[in-house]
């Protein structure tokens, strides 16, 4: 079973708890950036973590990298704030995605996952990260454009 979730820096340790941060009028701390983690969970085991302005992997993480995974069966995820980048590849088994990454703002940097699920789930992620955006009504025009794919 795979489990993609988001968190942001100061709402709170998992999504729930950042969600009720959101509602108790927390807000970021820099007006257009949300720094946070997407975590990748496979069978209750945290298996990569991936650190970053969410806001600027958002639509690449969310939207681009399931549609790469559907068509091409690979995908690459490239930051705008740092050189780096995570890939995601197809494992051993022809079901299965293996995704790694730099050292660098990750804590955890390698995972194989279930193709499908991850692709469902990532897909997931993206919306309810989406509303969470929303919710925050950060009133940035291009945050609000690049949520509205998700």
């Amino acid at each position: 079973m795979v489990k993609i979730q988001f968190q942001i820096e100061g709402f709170g340790k998992d999504e729930l708890e950042t969600f009720s941060a959101m509602r108790e009028g927390v807000r970021p701390v820099e007006a257009d950036r949300l720094w946070g983690a997407v975590e990748f969970i496979c069978d209750n085991e945290l298996s990569v973590v991936i650190k970053e302005d969410l806001l600027s992997i958002a639509e690449e993480l969310f939207v681009s990298i399931p549609a790469k995974l559907e068509q091409e069966g690979r995908a690459e995820l490239n930051f705008k704030n740092w050189n780096g980048q995570f890939n995601f590849e197809p494992g051993a088994m022809r079901d299965q995605i293996r995704i790694t990454g730099p050292i660098k703002g990750s804590a955890k940097i390698s995972g194989l996952f279930p193709r499908e699920e991850l692709i469902d789930q990532l897909q997931a992620c993206g919306e309810r990260f989406a509303d969470f955006v929303k919710q925050l009504d950060l009133k940035k025009d291009d945050i609000s454009l690049l949520m509205q794919d998700c």
